[in-house]
């Protein structure tokens, strides 16, 4: 049963991370601290991303009732049920189904305040997303535009048109040229990939522009890390989960600005291959998990 700030959902759509995999994986390192640090822990169950129906609330639960549709980041979503703080959900928005809504919380609030609060992204200015075609990457190119930015993606082949169609004024393919190498200078670099020496990055950034890293490559990290010591332009994020946040990111997608990239869906027993081609890093868009009939 939920604590009186609680909410029970029935989880109706899940999706999958690169979080979720490090951490059954344990690997890296720091993925330990959540499930386990020699095997997973006994009681733990994965999953972040959460759509579903509020099946019971808590004594203390103000704005949240039996049969709402509510979707946030909860620790334990790879499962039929899961109970959360009221706090850290927020209602589906309008215009999206369960399956929508399952792809926004981790990805969407990485992408909105990687852009918006971490970069200080305003209309006009010049941002470079690199890693345009994952789960982020796809809605922040959307939240880019939707702020006013002038956007260039970087990203394979396979994805220059899907990045184009979502918005990106330029697509640079890595695969065939190298971002660092252009006279080109941005307000914005977000960078999800950590693809590039963290010196060439850098040195794209015009004299008051602003590096953001939110990216797995554990030693491009620990650069970013050591150099927003030293410089307030620097900067790794730690995105906000809660409600709050999630209102922020429903209203772009309610004025039609952002929507979902789904790239495949998983019945729930389908989980486990879900979770293995994010491992292999093969995932484009979001991979989508249908956990109960809504």
């Amino acid at each position: 049963m939920p604590a009186a700030d609680e909410v029970r959902v029935r989880v109706v759509a899940t999706s999958v991370n690169k979080g979720d995999w490090y951490g059954l994986a344990g690997t890296p390192f720091v993925a330990r601290f959540e499930g386990g640090f020699l095997r997973p822990k006994s009681d733990f169950v994965p999953g972040h991303d959460v759509a579903g129906i509020v099946e019971h609330v808590g004594a203390d639960v103000k704005a949240l009732s039996v049969g709402d549709a509510v979707y946030g980041e909860v620790l334990g979503a790879f499962g039929e049920r899961v109970c959360a703080p009221e706090r850290d959900l927020a209602p589906v928005p309008s215009n999206l189904d369960f399956e929508g809504a399952a792809t926004l919380p981790v990805a969407g609030l990485t992408a909105l305040q990687g852009l918006a609060d971490s970069g200080g992204l305003h209309p006009g200015q010049r941002v470079l997303i690199n890693g345009a075609s994952g789960g982020v990457g796809t809605l922040a190119v959307q939240i880019a535009k939707a702020l006013g930015g002038e956007v260039t993606g970087v990203c394979s082949t396979a994805n220059v048109e899907r990045a184009r169609a979502l918005g990106a004024d330029h697509v640079v393919d890595y695969t065939r040229e190298d971002f660092t190498d252009t006279e080109q200078r941005y307000d914005v670099i977000f960078d999800l990939a950590g693809s590039k020496p963290f010196r060439r990055v850098r040195g794209l950034l015009t004299p008051t522009g602003t590096l953001v890293s939110s990216s797995s490559n554990i030693g491009y990290l620990i650069r970013t890390a050591v150099a927003s010591l030293f410089s307030r332009r620097v900067k790794v994020l730690v995105a906000k989960p809660g409600g709050t946040q999630l209102r922020r990111l429903t209203k772009l997608v309610e004025a039609g600005e952002v929507r979902p990239v789904i790239e495949t869906r998983y019945a729930f027993e389908d989980l486990p291959e879900a979770l293995g081609r994010q491992g292999r890093g093969h995932a484009r868009g979001k991979s989508v998990v249908a956990v109960t009939a809504a």
